[in-house]
Parts: structure tokens; C-alpha cells; sequence
């Protein structure tokens, strides 16, 4: 997993979700721990395609768990 791309998507978080970013670790539950729901998967998924430039499907990424699984598919959705 890229540094970079972490880094990237931990300011996504921090900036359109408000997300505290001393508190994401790899293994962080986007539900229990950093309290996603429905309305933060969405804006999430608009705010990664703006800011990164990778489309990430809504279905994709509420299948994600943690923040790892997050960077992993985007990683993945980048570099195809």
C-alpha cells in the first residue's frame, strides 16, 4: 500500500468528513470506529473521485471494513 495514497485518503477523511485523523490506523472499523454510515460512504465515494481522481462504485466501497480496506481498493481502482 502507497504512503502516499494513504496520506491522500486520511486528508479526504479528515477534510470532508471531519474524521480526527490521530484516530485512523489501518485496522480502524469505518463504521464502529470512525463512525461511517450511508451519508459518509456517499460523500466519501464523491470526495475521493474529486480530490484523488479515482472513481470508487458505492457498492465497492461499502463493502470495505476497515480503513485499510479502503486504501487497498483504491489502490487497486487507481492502478487497475
Amino acid at each position: 500500500m502507497s504512503d502516499d495514497l494513504r496520506a491522500r485518503l486520511l486528508a479526504v477523511l479528515t477534510e470532508e468528513l471531519s474524521i480526527d485523523p490521530a484516530t485512523v490506523r489501518d485496522d480502524s472499523d469505518l463504521v464502529a470506529d470512525l463512525g461511517f454510515d450511508s451519508v459518509a460512504f456517499s460523500v466519501g465515494s464523491v470526495a475521493i473521485e474529486e480530490s484523488i481522481g479515482v472513481r470508487v462504485p458505492i457498492n465497492d466501497l461499502m463493502e470495505c471494513l476497515t480503513f485499510g480496506d479502503l486504501t487497498a481498493l483504491v489502490q487497486k481502482a487507481e492502478h487497475p
